[in-house]
């Protein structure tokens, strides 16, 4: 086996692997992970599947709200990650646990300043989260400003204020309204508190989401699902016709000699209607006259300029396209009564169906470039909008993560160097998933614990003994859009 098939061979083993339904169906999505622990195995599917793990993290957090996820059991869970010392940051479960509570629902620029500006996250500490010590804190911060003479206060404030390239109406609102508190006699201690913790997180995470981490991003990404919306009702109607057990309108020509030889002649005679992105196809397809399927397979991946350790991802990604599929071209290959075809034909089915899959992805790919339509260059300005979401999000979280732990505008911009990057190492080690994985575990704590505590309670209790029933009833779920 060379290099080629072992690639297609490790690619169809995370295919699903489910047939015509019949009488009784069973289907493990996840049999390609099943050697693995389930919470292991369901990241990794949903890092090749482009699949969510877990639930949203503000479904968890409501359930936290609403006592679906105890105090006890969530911390439960943070001490194995964590311990109670206050310091390091990193390590401290107090920390942890308001970094839980902090994600910021907003992910972008624009919607984290209608939070600050209109929703009143300016005016209020987080509501049922920040407690004595934030209130504490606010008032030893407004003490200490406000002891100062009008020009030194006015100077103190004005330290926290650090204007970046990238600065907006927003956030030049927030230092006017910051400045207008300043002279008053009696302001409000917590709309002051805030604006400048505001000012001060911000400036903290300009330092953490460095401006040249930009990630390239439009271009491609655009142009690929582009052209997979183009061309996967065209494979889809193809691989129907082919795999047809009596049902189809319309019969693919010549299918009887494989799935590669039918497409291809289909191709040819330019059978393709009005498609404009098929246009000039019988000519492409004539160069790969002669040639095996991975030989085309091959040869276009030479043509693309794919390097020999992007094999792998790209053929991967061309298989999940439309995996339900790519995974019944691959069984028919083994079962000959789920599709009447001759066995020569049926044999090389799965390989058949890579390589048409990326002739017509690189087709398509020539003819949208062709057009000037998703163009691959470099999109500046999306990867800056990037950035700054990205930038306004974190200085958001930050934002939050303080007043749970109590921690102030001043205190915060006093950190030393070594403890403002152990702050950082926190944010970045608790990454989306490894929360998710927190808040999962912790729930399913909860729901364990008070099922055998209803289960005991009720012990002691002699159980009725029940009328015989009339009827039972056994459902089973049909998960095979799953893979579709």
């Amino acid at each position: 086996m060379n290099s080629l098939e072992h690639i297609l061979e490790e690619i169809g083993h995370l295919l699903p692997t489910q047939g015509p339904l019949e009488v009784f169906v069973h289907h493990n999505t996840l049999h390609a992970f099943e050697e693995s622990p389930f919470l292991e195995s369901i990241e990794n599917a949903a890092a090749i599947f482009g699949a969510r793990a877990y639930m949203p993290e503000w479904k968890y957090r409501a359930a936290f709200a609403k006592g679906r996820i105890s105090e006890n059991d969530l911390r439960a869970e943070l001490l194995k990650c964590g311990d109670e010392a206050p310091m390091p940051l990193s390590r401290s479960v107090s920390a942890i646990r308001a970094l839980l509570l902090s994600v910021p629902g907003g992910r972008s620029r624009e919607s984290i300043g209608w939070e600050l500006l209109d929703s009143g996250a300016l005016n209020r500490p987080l509501r049922g989260l920040a407690g004595p010590r934030w209130d504490g804190a606010v008032a030893n911060d407004i003490s200490k400003i406000w002891q100062l003479p009008h020009d030194e206060r006015t100077s103190r404030i004005a330290s926290l204020v650090e204007r970046h390239p990238f600065w907006n109406e927003d956030d030049e609102t927030i230092v006017r309204e910051l400045e207008s508190l300043m002279v008053r006699r009696r302001p409000n201690a917590q709309r002051v508190a805030l604006r400048m913790l505001w000012l001060v997180c911000l400036g903290l995470s300009r330092y953490w989401e460095p401006r040249g981490q930009e990630s390239v991003v439009g271009g491609k990404e655009e142009r690929e699902i582009y052209i997979h919306e183009l061309i996967s009702p065209i494979l889809t109607k193809l691989v129907a016709a082919f795999v047809d057990r009596g049902m189809a309108q319309w019969e693919l020509p010549r299918r009887e000699c494989g799935f590669l030889s039918a497409a291809l002649d289909h191709f040819a005679r330019n059978s393709v209607g009005k498609n404009w992105v098929l246009g000039g196809i019988d000519e492409y397809v004539r160069r790969f006259e002669g040639m095996t399927n991975l030989g085309i397979i091959e040869a276009i991946l030479d043509s693309r300029g794919i390097a020999e350790e992007d094999v792998h991802p790209t053929l991967l990604r061309v298989a999940l396209r439309l995996k339900g599929w790519a995974g019944y071209m691959q069984l028919i290959a083994h079962r000959g009564d789920i599709c009447a075809l001759p066995e020569s034909a049926r044999q090389a089915a799965y390989y058949d169906f890579m390589a048409i899959a990326l002739l017509l992805e690189s087709f398509a790919n020539h003819r949208v470039l062709e057009a000037g339509i998703c163009s691959t260059a470099f999109q500046p300005s999306v990867a800056h909008n990037n950035y700054l979401d990205r930038l306004y999000t974190r200085a958001y979280h930050l934002f939050g993560w303080s007043q749970i732990l109590g921690m102030s505008a001043l205190q915060l911009a006093a950190l030393s160097a070594p403890d403002s990057e152990d702050i950082k190492n926190l944010f970045v080690a608790w990454d989306e998933r490894r929360r998710q994985r927190v808040w999962h575990l912790a729930f399913e704590r909860t729901l364990e614990r008070r099922t055998y505590e209803a289960v005991l309670a009720r012990a002691s209790h002699p159980v009725p003994v029940a009328e015989r029933p009339k009827f039972q009833v056994i459902c089973c779920i049909d998960d095979r859009e799953e893979s579709f």
